[in-house]
């Protein structure tokens, strides 16, 4: 039996964030554009951006929040 990670790439879609909306955050947010891309796709699909960092809840409190937030919901 094949591991199901070795699919993972299969299965999973790629997502391309708005690089407007990314350039807005990174310049109102001072966040770099890697985090603003996150944060671009999961506004854009309205998701919340699960982390286990601190910095990224602080920057885009309307959509990131830590995975202890998330799990306890």
């Amino acid at each position: 039996m094949v591991p199901l990670w070795l699919h993972a790439e299969e299965s999973m879609p790629e997502f391309a964030p708005d690089l407007r909306l990314v350039l807005n955050l990174v310049s109102r947010l001072a966040c770099t554009a890697y985090d603003g891309e996150f944060a671009a796709v999961a506004s854009e699909h309205g998701v919340p951006l699960v982390t286990a960092g601190q910095q990224l809840p602080r920057a885009f409190p309307a959509i990131a929040i830590s995975l202890a937030e998330f799990v306890d919901r």
